[in-house]
């Protein structure tokens, strides 16, 4: 059938065409020009790519015919756009013919579909759909992909940190609620400035929050207690009155205990409790799992927390 050695005539002339323009080529041997929409020389009609002389195409077209390979392919009208998230690059008119439209904003790359946008994945870039990131050593914190692992750093996935003697814990610091803590050693006594790096110790109750020590001036400097953002901190709420939490002594720390559990107690001056050294402390417990939990007053998460 004339239709099949149309297709055959196609096939052969797309793997041999030359892109040398002649004045006049064999039917179907020569492909149509870059021009929009594409071009053949006078007496010829694009038809799939390819030059066919428009008397020798019309000898192909049966009546009433539907083959779409019997009929001038009309290219897609392509507009590039400018700016941001415009067309980039060479974008296809779907008649084998290519639009050029040029290389992204400066911040842009071309990607999939041929539209600019923003790179994304690595660290120091927005996170990617979806909240995540493609380099191994970053995370995703804030909406932008950062660098995960090292002291001080978020944790990366699965809580993993790669700094030595850094641990996964809780911190307000990011909205992942977890950083790679350097543990302090102590913080008590003289530190050389310049030499002892920062370090992180646990505070409030339960210890559930942390605080980040610096060393200046050779000594340590640690700020108050930082609680995990996100949380519900309604158990240490303080009573309009705080009562004592024992009539006798005030309790130690850890110890057991069996009043109702999350009913704060203790004194913001006077003895609230006594800590694992003996000494008596200023501040407030509660009774959780059935033993006290006790933190200074300035470590307390109330008020001014989430259920508080």
């Amino acid at each position: 059938m004339r239709r099949l050695v149309l297709a055959s005539s196609l096939v052969l002339a797309t793997l041999t065409a030359s892109c040398a323009f002649r004045d006049h080529p064999t039917s179907g041997q020569q492909t149509c020009s870059n021009d929009q929409p594409p071009q053949c020389p006078d007496g010829y009609t694009c038809v799939t790519g390819l030059c066919y002389e428009s008397t020798h195409l019309a000898a192909f077209a049966d009546a009433g015919d539907s083959n779409s390979n019997s009929v001038p392919c009309s290219p897609a009208a392509i507009v590039c756009g400018t700016g941001s998230g415009k067309r980039c690059g060479k974008v296809a008119d779907h008649c084998n013919g290519t639009v050029e439209c040029g290389a992204c904003i400066v911040g842009e790359t071309c990607g999939l579909g041929r539209i600019c946008s923003v790179a994304c994945g690595q660290a120091g870039q927005p996170c990617c759909t979806g909240s995540t990131c493609t380099a191994a050593d970053a995370v995703c914190s804030n909406g932008t992909c950062v660098p995960c692992g090292g002291a001080q750093q978020v944790c990366c996935e699965g809580s993993a940190c790669s700094a030595l003697g850094t641990t996964c814990g809780q911190t307000a610091a990011t909205d992942t609620g977890s950083a790679c803590l350097l543990a302090c050693a102590t913080i008590t006594g003289t530190c050389a400035s310049g030499t002892d790096v920062d370090c992180t110790t646990l505070c409030g109750p339960g210890k559930i929050g942390t605080r980040t020590c610096t060393c200046a001036s050779d000594s340590w400097k640690c700020p108050g207690c930082t609680f995990p953002t996100g949380a519900d901190y309604g158990c240490y709420k303080l009573p309009s009155t705080v009562s004592a939490c024992s009539t006798n002594a005030p309790p130690t720390l850890g110890e057991t205990c069996s009043v109702p559990s999350c009913l704060a107690c203790g004194s913001a001056t006077g003895k609230g409790f006594t800590d694992l050294t003996g000494t008596a402390r200023a501040g407030y417990c509660v009774c959780t799992n059935g033993r006290w939990n006790c933190a200074v007053t300035k470590e307390w998460p109330c008020p001014g927390l989430p259920g508080c």
